[in-house]
């Protein structure tokens, strides 16, 4: 036999109700194990969350022991028809002892997702559906408590759930289609949630970046101040800052502007102090040490 690690489907409903998007994905996984088993004729009768396991690679279902060939029927050593299953997942055809088709394995796949959605059985004071429904055929299953969950999906565990076999899903493929539609149209939902959400994010984004930028450039608009040194006769020209920024050095010719020679004050305001005395034109000051 196959060596599986994981747990089994009753074991993690146990541990608290599964996602909508849980129920969809494992339904489709036991739909499709369905498919492959009822193509080659076999009816697995004993379909459950116990005989169900996680694994990393996906929902495997398991323990076909007292599966069936389709619509074979089986009758004990008495000559009377024989129930065979779990009672609580048989449908109402194998409470009665008829023989169990495909139909009755699709009966306990709307149980599975019946209890994967509510964390409970169908069946209302501990009775199981099946039989409450071979004995009345207008049994009503309790209904659904989650506010969330698609009316696709509670549509498809109704019909799943039918005392009539006819009246249930044609097929195994029919189910496991529905569920795939499902699946898929919440992921693109979710896409398209996720992706409205990168879009506001990139925008609000590029909203604070611009914001940012104004608001640096303001600030350096803001630090920026121009201030009058000198206001002496004549023109004062080619000024020259010491590296500590507290004196300036500029050309001026004087109150008489008659020879220009080099003056330093402090950068703040002040009289200027004359440096040169030379008759000739005065030198461009560099850098006041």
């Amino acid at each position: 036999m196959e060596l599986l690690e994981g747990e089994t489907l009753s074991d993690r409903m146990r541990r608290g109700k599964l996602t909508n998007r849980e129920v969809l994905q494992y339904g489709k996984q036991i739909a499709e194990a369905l498919v492959e088993a009822h193509s080659k004729g076999i009816v697995h009768r004993d379909l459950k969350p116990a005989n169900m396991m996680l694994t990393r690679n996906g929902l495997k279902v398991l323990d076909f022991g007292i599966a069936t060939s389709d619509n074979s029927s089986e009758q004990s050593a008495a000559g009377e028809p024989s129930t065979m299953g779990t009672p609580a997942y048989m449908a109402p055809e194998q409470v009665n002892g008829e023989p169990a088709g495909p139909a009755a394995d699709l009966f306990a796949l709307g149980l599975v997702l019946y209890e994967m959605v509510e964390g409970a059985l169908p069946g209302e004071s501990g009775t199981s559906l099946g039989s409450a429904l071979a004995k009345d055929s207008t049994a009503q299953i309790r209904p659904f408590s989650r506010g969330n969950l698609p009316a696709g999906l509670q549509s498809l565990i109704c019909r799943l759930l039918e005392a009539d076999p006819a009246r249930r899903p044609t097929s195994a493929v029919e189910v496991r289609d529905k569920l795939s539609a499902l699946a898929e149209d919440k992921s693109l939902r979710r896409l398209a949630i996720y992706a409205t959400a990168i879009v506001v994010l990139l925008l609000a984004g590029a909203w604070w970046w611009i914001g940012a930028r104004t608001d640096s450039d303001r600030g350096s608009w803001e630090v920026v101040r121009l201030t009058k040194l000198t206001s002496f006769p004549g023109a004062e020209t080619d000024p020259a800052l010491s590296p500590d920024g507290r004196s300036v050095a500029f050309t001026w010719g004087g109150e008489s502007g008659k020879n220009q020679d080099i003056y330093v004050m402090p950068s703040g305001g002040g009289t200027p102090r004359r440096l040169t005395q030379d008759p000739r034109q005065g030198s461009v000051p560099c850098v006041v040490a």
